[in-house]
């Protein structure tokens, strides 16, 4: 995360105390000199005696100018990676001037990198409150609201930065905030204003009607992929949800059209095999569910205990009984829960 430096220099000339003035001043700069040329033990030393020159009681201590000081001094450390020492500095620095807006910031890429995510969300925050339009601060939010399942701020910085640039993939992050806390209601609302708004993003569609399957809602699911083929075609990616949907709608005729199209294309997609085994079984053709599911764990499915699992009922329907506990204690060794029930009940044995 990138320190946000201060410009020092134009803050300098209203210092008190002629002697004071001149001394701390040229301190100042010479800190701020060697910071730029990434001398941060070198500019320690310089803002040091700035600090200690304002501490005397001769100095120019005034709290605007010494809150300065200080969150210069907490810059080097934060640059040196000392994070308790940079964030007393920045505390020392907001006591003496509140408005000082960037120690916030500042401070809150402290408490971040010594994970004290609540305090670094809260100061980060307070500091967008004055800078809304700073977008790195909003970037930054974003990962610290994800860090602390914030979903709520993290979607409402990802929809603003979205808005501004109008880009596909300020869109695409917006949607992985969405998607990580599960915030479907401001996706179908923001959603419909992206697609009303911008016609080159009908891919949206595609997303809009996975979250539609997430949710259980599959007729809808449908529907979008419907409008996303009349705006963008039909892809393989659409046809397999599509697929999806109909099993779940108990359309098995649909869904196992659908699944054998793709496999025309795709013979080899194993996961596809276990799919249209798993609508064979479902319609209660075991011995095609068998040859199906076999095909599947043959090619080494990404599914496999689930495989295994559903092979198991096709066998133990045609009268397999053996062969069939022999699958789901695979699948259950595979890491299938459901197959200890089977099992217990029908096996008699314990997993």
């Amino acid at each position: 995360m990138a320190v946000k430096a201060r410009v020092w220099l134009c803050c300098l000339l209203a210092w008190s105390g002629l002697k004071a003035q001149s001394s701390v001043k040229m301190a100042m700069q010479e800190g701020q000199q060697r910071y730029e040329r990434k001398q941060y033990d070198q500019a320690l030393v310089s803002f040091n005696r700035a600090i200690s020159l304002q501490s005397e009681p001769s100095g120019a201590r005034q709290s605007p100018q010494l809150a300065l000081s200080y969150y210069a001094r907490g810059l080097c450390y934060l640059s040196l990676k000392q994070y308790g020492s940079s964030t007393v500095d920045f505390n020392k620095a907001i006591y003496l001037d509140s408005g000082l807006n960037e120690a916030y910031y500042n401070r809150s890429l402290s408490y971040y990198a010594s994970k004290n995510y609540h305090f670094a969300l809260a100061d980060v925050s307070r500091y967008i409150l004055h800078q809304p339009s700073d977008t790195a601060a909003r970037r930054l939010r974003i990962v610290m609201a994800q860090q602390l399942s914030e979903y709520e701020i993290a979607e409402s910085d990802a929809w603003y930065l979205f808005r501004l640039s109008g880009t596909e993939q300020e869109l695409r992050n917006w949607i992985q905030c969405c998607m990580m806390g599960e915030r479907w209601n401001s996706f179908q609302t923001c959603s419909d204003t992206a697609l009303l708004e911008y016609d080159q993003f009908q891919w949206l569609r595609m997303e809009r009607a996975w979250v539609y399957h997430l949710q259980g809602l599959y007729e809808r699911s449908n529907a979008e992929l419907n409008m996303y083929a009349l705006a963008a075609g039909s892809d393989a990616k659409a046809l397999h949800l599509k697929a999806d949907n109909y099993t779940f709608l108990a359309e098995f005729s649909k869904a196992r059209e659908l699944y054998e199209s793709l496999l025309e294309q795709k013979p080899n997609d194993a996961n596809l095999w276990v799919d249209l085994g798993t609508v064979s079984l479902q319609e209660k053709d075991y011995s095609r569910a068998e040859r199906e599911l076999t095909k599947a764990i043959s090619m080494q499915t990404d599914l496999l205990a689930f495989a295994y699992l559903s092979r198991g009922v096709a066998r133990y329907e045609l009268g397999k009984g053996p062969d069939a506990c022999q699958d789901w204690n695979r699948s259950h060794m595979l890491g299938e829960s459901a197959a200890a029930e089977y099992l217990r009940t029908r096996c008699q044995s314990k997993p």
